[in-house]
């Protein structure tokens, strides 16, 4: 639905737990498109035991996103995706108005 961002994974059938959650908002998937949200995340070898140097060697690219977050943030975030998409199964009419609202003409496309 956005243009400036990549398609990422359907977080409706995702069988990640809260702690794989916050791994992969706190350090990406380097070469997959997901950024790391955690300012320091390869600055030192906290993620994947790897550093922004060792992913340049194994020619991975990972962006820097527009904004990083605070660990309470992450946290925050992935209690928002368990409470309201992740295990929530496939988006409808229904889901789609109440979480983006009827102005979004997405939802019209949707099945009720």
């Amino acid at each position: 639905m956005n243009s400036q961002m990549p398609d990422g994974a359907n977080l409706q059938t995702s069988e990640l737990d809260r702690d794989q959650v916050i791994f992969v908002i706190k350090c990406g998937l380097p070469g997959r498109n997901m950024p790391a949200f955690d300012r320091l995340a390869y600055e030192d070898d906290r993620c994947l035991g790897r550093t922004r140097a060792d992913l340049r060697r194994m020619d991975l690219d990972l962006f820097d996103p527009a904004s990083t977050l605070q660990q309470r943030e992450i946290e925050r975030l992935t209690d928002f995706l368990f409470a309201k998409v992740i295990g929530q199964g496939p988006m409808d009419r229904a889901a789609c108005i109440e979480f983006w609202g009827s102005e979004v003409d997405a939802c019209g496309e949707l099945v009720r």
